[in-house]
């Protein structure tokens, strides 16, 4: 698509909310895609990975060197991964070894306003399965004010609302983030198991 491709956003993730996630399987059948590059600047709320939003079932793929990042201004959230955005299904048997970066940006808003940047290595924010990955690259989750929780992990930036699990998994990048940072998981804000 070269430079101009999506207006200069890079890959168009698949799946963008919960009415139009991807529900079907992906079999990446062990092979991996290279230096996908994602650059969102937004101000609503984005899922943003090779996947954005994914109910369905992701499986034995690898992104080697991608680069992806997003920005809100005035999104509710951004949920961001190497592999998905946000995952209500399973991901098994998957890798990142590219840079990942969700941020929240609250120049023009009061510190009532409440927005969320979360980052995973794999995947973003998870209520599904993730099984079977490890991450390697550089995850970052932050924000310009305070009012919001950024959450960064090497797998999963958030397990949301739900019996979400993460299962034999490892990481060897860099997490930074302002509030919460892990190297498997950023933050849980329900019942999930690592």
């Amino acid at each position: 698509g070269g430079d101009f491709y999506n207006s200069g956003k890079g890959w168009s993730p698949i799946g963008t909310d919960s009415s139009s996630s991807f529900s079907g399987t992906f079999d990446g059948n062990g092979y991996a895609i290279k230096n996908l590059y994602i650059n969102i600047n937004s101000s609503s709320s984005v899922c943003a990975g090779l996947f954005g939003y994914s109910a369905g079932t992701i499986e034995n793929l690898g992104m080697i060197d991608s680069d992806i990042s997003v920005s809100v201004s005035s999104g509710s959230y951004s949920y961001v991964g190497g592999i998905a955005g946000r995952v209500d299904g399973s991901v098994v048997n998957c890798y990142n070894t590219g840079n990942i970066s969700s941020y929240s940006d609250f120049s023009n808003y009061g510190s009532s306003a409440k927005f969320y940047a979360y980052a995973g290595g794999i995947v973003g924010a998870a209520l599904g399965t993730v099984k079977n990955c490890y991450n390697t690259g550089n995850v970052s989750a932050n924000d310009n004010l305070g009012p919001a929780y950024p959450s960064a992990g090497g797998i999963v930036g958030v397990v949301l609302l739900g019996p979400g699990s993460i299962t034999d998994c490892y990481n060897t990048g860099n997490i930074s983030a302002k509030r919460n940072a892990g190297g498997i998981l950023g933050g849980r804000t329900g019942t999930g198991i690592v």
